[in-house]
């Protein structure tokens, strides 16, 4: 069975497990042990990235709500709802996130009908105020919002491109996935990549 099979199944797997909570630690187990057994090397992960990087068309074309700027207002806002995933595990740095609440049978539908998932807006916080510093522990925009798509989407390429703490594979993640930094002083909204 090919790598790419391989972490096919364990993908469907753990997606199964983390929608029913069967599996508690399958994310930790997928994210990291699976993805370094099947890359075994920093090589063959940093040439997974240039290859994602190469194919995948980012997120501009998505219309993605702005991170509000402090937990409270992400809390109160009705557009986002806390990210059930431990922020440890994603996010290490950040107390809690948030993510965009698309409808899921509304994602479902126009995925099934156009192949494009609405994506979704990540938001992440440490002692109530956004991060938006870097990798460490920010939330980026997402291209998948449905489970199945966010992992093989985001979250895996962000391994491939980040997991070795090499800066200038992750800069290429963070160039189609960028940090929200929500509200300038002025009120304007702002993409850190703008």
């Amino acid at each position: 069975m090919s790598a790419h099979k391989v972490l096919v199944l364990l993908l469907f797997i753990f997606c199964t497990a983390h929608q029913f909570s069967f599996l508690p630690n399958a994310e930790k187990f997928v994210s990291t042990n699976v993805i370094k057994t099947v890359y075994n090397t920093a090589d063959k992960r940093a040439a997974k990235c240039r290859r994602w990087f190469a194919d995948d068309r980012g997120v501009a074309h998505l219309r993605l709500p702005r991170c509000p700027p402090i937990e409270q207002q992400a809390k109160r806002n009705g557009t986002f709802s806390e990210d059930k995933s431990p922020p440890h595990v994603h996010h290490p740095g950040a107390d809690c996130c948030f993510r965009s609440s698309a409808n899921f049978w509304a994602s479902v539908w126009q995925w099934a009908r156009t192949g494009d998932d609405p994506g979704g807006q990540q938001c992440c916080y440490r002692n109530g105020q956004l991060i938006t510093d870097g990798t460490e522990g920010a939330g980026t925009a997402d291209r998948g919002s449905l489970l199945w798509n966010h992992w093989w989407h985001d979250v895996l390429p962000s391994y491939y491109c980040c997991m070795d703490g090499d800066q200038q594979m992750c800069s290429l993640y963070l160039e189609k996935r960028p940090i929200d930094t929500g509200h300038d002083k002025e009120g304007e909204k702002r993409r850190r990549d703008d």
